[in-house]
C-alpha cells in the first residue's frame, strides 16, 4: 500500500489550509450538537450495535456491524454506563463520517474543474444543508455510505487521470495514459489506473453494503467509464465492476441457512418484499419530491411554527438575515460568461464524449466526464427519490452530487464570496431552527417517563402513535429484542379488525394505554402521508393517567374504556390527536 501511495499520488499537499478549516470546523459543531430527539431507528440500530443483536440488516447490511466495531474499540458495549453511552458514541461517528465527506469532496471539486479558491465555500455550502447535518447528528445509515461513495469517486477520477490532487482544471499531472505507469524507480509494475479502478470498485462496493441506494451511485460511476468504447474502455469497466460481486456474496453469508441463492436474494429484498420500503410512480412521490429537495437544504418542518411562536424576535432577526445573504449570493450567480464557457454549459449534460476523444482523456475533457458521470447518478438518485414517494432521507447524496455536477461547469463563475454567503445562509438557519433545538429541547413523548410505565406494566398495551422509539428505547436500555411491553402502532391498522379486537380486550379486562388522544399535531410528513390514525379509537372511553411534556406541548397517557351503554362519556376528542412521527423501515 505504502509503495501505491508512492507511486500514484503527486507529491504537493492533497488537501489546502482553507478546506481543512471548513471541514473541521463544521465537524466540531456537529460533534458539539448532537440530537436529543434521536429517530426510532436510531434508537433500533443502536440497541443492535450495543448488545451485538441483528448486526446484518438487508436495506443496509454492514451499517450496524460497522456500529458494533466501532463500540468495541471504544468499550461502549453491553450493560452498565459504559453501553449507556451507545447511541452518543454511534452519533459521534457519524459526525465524522460528515467530516470525512467535506475531506473527500474538496479534491474532488478541483478535480471537477473548481477553481482552488472557490473549493472552501462550495465545501461551506455542502455541508451546510440540512441533508447533511442532520443525519451527521444523528444515528442514521445515510453519511457513512455517502463517504464510501466520495472515495470511490476520488479514486475513479484518479484512474481517469484528468487533473492534479492540487486542483489546476487546465492542465494534468498524468498528460499521457503512460504517464499513468510507474517510474522507472518501481521497477516492472502492473498500471497504477487498474489499481485505481479496483480501489473505487471495492470502496462503491463497500457503499452499497453500508446502505442498498448507494447503487445507483455504484452504476453511474460504471456507466462513466463508457464500457461501450472498445476493448480497453470495456477492461477498465470489469477492472472497476469486479469487487461488486462482494456484494452478493456478503448477502449470501448473512441471509438464513438453508436458503441458497433465492433466499439470498430474499433476503436482500426483504424490505420492498414485506412492504416496509415500498417503491411506485404515484402523484405522493411527484408532491413530496420537490417539498423534500427544499427541505434538504434548509430545515422546514411542523416544529418551526412553535419555534417562532417561542422566540419570534431572535428567529425573526435570524431569518432576516439569512434570506439578505442568500438574496445577495444567488444574484451574483449567473454572471456574464464569454461565448466559449456558454458552449462548454450547453454540452455539461451530454452523456458521453464526442467518439474522438480518448478513454482516458486528460485535462479539461476528464473534468467534463467527472462532472457528466456526476451528474447522471444525481439524475439516477432523483428518479430514485420520485420512486420511494419523494423520500427526504434518499436525497442526502443530492448536495455533493449537484457541487460536483455543476460547481466546476455551469456555476464556475459564480464568486467564491457569494457561494459562501448562501453557505453561511444555510448554516446560520439549519443550526439556529435545526440542530440547536433538537439538542436541548424534547419533540417526542417517548422518553424516561414512558418507558418507566411501560416497564412497570409489561401485560398492558401501549397502542402508540409510532411505537418505534419506545420499543427499541426498550431493546436499547433492558438488551431485549423483544421487549416484554405489549406495544403496538396505530398507523396502518385496519379499523373494522382493529376495533373489533381492541373490544374482546377491553372486555376480557386488559389494561390499555394510548398516547394519541389530546396531544399536538404538527405538521410532518407522516401527517401527509398517513393521516391521523388516531380516529380508530372514536367512541371508546379515555381517562387521563399521565402527562407526557414536550416542547410541542402535552402529550397524554390516556388509559382506554368500552364505550358505555348510556350516560356521558369522559373522553378526549380523537382529532385533537396528532399523527406519528414515521422513521422508516424500523422493527
Amino acid at each position: 500500500m505504502a509503495g501505491f501511495v508512492r507511486y500514484s499520488l503527486p507529491r504537493r499537499a492533497f488537501w489546502r489550509g482553507p478546506e481543512l478549516a471548513v471541514a473541521a470546523v463544521l465537524t466540531a459543531l456537529c460533534l458539539a450538537l448532537p440530537t436529543h430527539n434521536p429517530t426510532g431507528d436510531a434508537w433500533y440500530y443502536a440497541a443492535c450495535s450495543r448488545w451485538g443483536h441483528e448486526l446484518w440488516q438487508p436495506h443496509h447490511l454492514i451499517y450496524n456491524g460497522v456500529g458494533w466495531l466501532w463500540l468495541r474499540l471504544l468499550g461502549a458495549t453491553g450493560p452498565g454506563p459504559a453501553g449507556n453511552a451507545a447511541l452518543p458514541w454511534l452519533q459521534a461517528l457519524n459526525s465524522l463520517a460528515y467530516g470525512g465527506c467535506l475531506l473527500l469532496l474538496g479534491p474532488l471539486l478541483r478535480r471537477a474543474g473548481v477553481r482552488p479558491a472557490a473549493v472552501p465555500a462550495w465545501l461551506l455550502a455542502v455541508g451546510s444543508t440540512f441533508g447533511m447535518l442532520r443525519f451527521a447528528v444523528e444515528n442514521e445509515a445515510y453519511i457513512q455510505p455517502l463517504l464510501a461513495a466520495l472515495g470511490a469517486s476520488l479514486a475513479w477520477a484518479q484512474a481517469l487521470g484528468s487533473t492534479s490532487f492540487t486542483g489546476d482544471a487546465t492542465r494534468s499531472e498524468t498528460p499521457t495514459v503512460s504517464a499513468m505507469v510507474i517510474d522507472k524507480a518501481a521497477g516492472n509494475q502492473p498500471d497504477l489506473r487498474l489499481r485505481w479502478l479496483l480501489l473505487a470498485g471495492l470502496l462503491a462496493a463497500l457503499a452499497c453494503l453500508l446502505h442498498q441506494m448507494l447503487v445507483w451511485w455504484w452504476l453511474g460511476l460504471l456507466l462513466g467509464l463508457h464500457p461501450w468504447r472498445g476493448r480497453r474502455a470495456l477492461g477498465a469497466a470489469l477492472a472497476y465492476a469486479a469487487p461488486a460481486l462482494l456484494v452478493p456474496w456478503a448477502y449470501w453469508l448473512a441471509a438464513p441457512p438453508g436458503g441458497g441463492a433465492l433466499g439470498a436474494g430474499r433476503f436482500a429484498l426483504h424490505d420492498y418484499l414485506t412492504g416496509a420500503a415500498r417503491v411506485g410512480l404515484g402523484s405522493r412521490g411527484w408532491l413530496l419530491t420537490p417539498i423534500n429537495l427544499v427541505r434538504t437544504l434548509g430545515q422546514v418542518h411542523g416544529n418551526l411554527w412553535p419555534l417562532l411562536r417561542r422566540w419570534p424576535l431572535l428567529l425573526g432577526v435570524v431569518a432576516a438575515g439569512c434570506l439578505a445573504l442568500a438574496v445577495w449570493a444567488i444574484m451574483g450567480s449567473r454572471p456574464k460568461l464569454d461565448s466559449k464557457q456558454e458552449a462548454s454549459n450547453r454540452q455539461l449534460l451530454k452523456p458521453v464524449l464526442s467518439a474522438s476523444q480518448a478513454v482516458f482523456a486528460p485535462g479539461p475533457a476528464a473534468a467534463r466526464r467527472l462532472r457528466r458521470t456526476h451528474g447522471l447518478i444525481g439524475a439516477l438518485q432523483v428518479g430514485f427519490v420520485v420512486l420511494s414517494a419523494g423520500n427526504a432521507e434518499f436525497m442526502v447524496l443530492l448536495p455533493a452530487l449537484a457541487a460536483l455536477g455543476l460547481a466546476g461547469g455551469g456555476l464556475r463563475a459564480w464568486p467564491a464570496r457569494r457561494v459562501a454567503a448562501l453557505g453561511a445562509a444555510l448554516l446560520l438557519w439549519n443550526v439556529a431552527v435545526g440542530l440547536v433545538p433538537a439538542r436541548l429541547l424534547t419533540f417526542t413523548a417517548a422518553g424516561p417517563a414512558l418507558r418507566t410505565a411501560a416497564q412497570q406494566q409489561p401485560a398492558a398495551w401501549f397502542i402508540l402513535l409510532d411505537p418505534n422509539p419506545l420499543r427499541n428505547q426498550l431493546h436499547y436500555y433492558t438488551g431485549q429484542p423483544v421487549a416484554p411491553a405489549r406495544v403496538l402502532g396505530l398507523a396502518g391498522q385496519d379499523s373494522a379488525s382493529f376495533r373489533a379486537w381492541l373490544r374482546r380486550q377491553l372486555a376480557g379486562g386488559a389494561v390499555v394505554y394510548t398516547d394519541a388522544l389530546g396531544g399536538p399535531q404538527p405538521l410532518d410528513r407522516a401527517r401527509l402521508t398517513l393521516g391521523n390514525p388516531a380516529t380508530l379509537l372514536g367512541g371508546f372511553g379515555a381517562r387521563r393517567v399521565m402527562v407526557l411534556p414536550t416542547f410541542l406541548g402535552p402529550y397524554y397517557l390516556s388509559k382506554l374504556a368500552l364505550p358505555a351503554a348510556a350516560g356521558p362519556r369522559r373522553s378526549h376528542p380523537s382529532a385533537k390527536a396528532s399523527a406519528p412521527a414515521t422513521t422508516g423501515a424500523a422493527r
